[in-house]
């Protein structure tokens, strides 16, 4: 398995305060500035629907999700025939868009090589192993359109580092006892590591090239953090588009 170690670019994107990510389609990550995404619950978010539009995706076209801290995933028909499902990911194709909010939680993005299929998930510590769940739809996905031997592609976007993810004992033994013991840290005090452990599923699963941001949500001030704002936290907006989701009017 390759593992590419990515940076944010040093500078947004010219129209609107978001990132571009390393990934086959189209995938975004809106800034803090860029002000709060969620809940992903409410159907009428106005300043969510401009950063859409920003970014030339079509808002009615965009898949979202009530996001619960779960493995739950649904494919994009579902998601768009019932609105805000509780879950934490959502399964496409071409022509299809997918947006989540993350703040410390890991966005993670899934492309299968061979016939274009993607997913675009929010996983944080409950919900770790929504990855895997998403690597089976889609190898199961592709196996029913012929194709024996899925190739995939992670892109990892950027979460809470260990250093900054302090835990209870028991909360770091359990995580350990499924995800394996290098997803902890114990020094000076017990804290987590999403990335390690996205990554372990990656390698179990076979997976070919994962892109792997390294910023922190919490150090980072560019990028939102529930662990650093506390109350009045806000969340960046992960959203994955292909070609024909894009509005007419992007390049006008």
């Amino acid at each position: 398995m390759q593992v590419r170690e990515c940076v944010l670019p040093a500078k947004p994107l010219p129209d609107f305060p978001a990132v571009r990510l390393d990934f086959p389609v189209d995938l975004f990550l809106t800034l803090a500035e860029a002000g709060d995404m969620g809940p992903t619950r409410e159907l009428l978010h106005p300043l969510r629907d401009n950063a859409l539009e920003k970014l030339g995706i079509q808002p009615g076209k965009t898949a979202l999700v009530d996001q619960v801290h779960s493995k739950c995933i649904f494919s994009w028909d579902m998601a768009m025939t019932e609105p805000r499902l509780p879950a934490d990911g959502v399964i496409g194709s071409g022509g299809q868009a997918a947006a989540v909010t993350v703040a410390d939680c890991m966005p993670i993005a899934v492309y299968e090589e061979k016939n274009g299929s993607w997913a675009l998930l929010h996983s944080g510590r409950q919900g770790t192993g929504i990855l895997a769940v998403a690597l089976r739809e889609l190898e199961g996905l592709a196996q029913k359109q012929g194709i024996e031997k899925p190739s995939f592609l992670v892109t990892m976007g950027p979460c809470i580092s260990a250093g900054n993810y302090e835990v209870s004992r028991e909360i770091a033994q359990e995580f350990g006892a499924v995800w394996g013991d290098d997803c902890l840290a114990e020094k000076p005090k017990y804290a987590l590591s999403l990335r390690q452990a996205n990554l372990n599923i990656c390698r179990e699963y076979g997976v070919k090239t994962v892109n792997m941001y390294q910023e922190c949500t919490f150090t980072d001030e560019r990028l939102a953090s529930y662990r650093r704002e506390g109350k009045s936290f806000r969340r960046m907006m992960a959203c994955l588009s292909s070609r024909d989701s894009i509005c007419s009017n992007k390049d006008e």
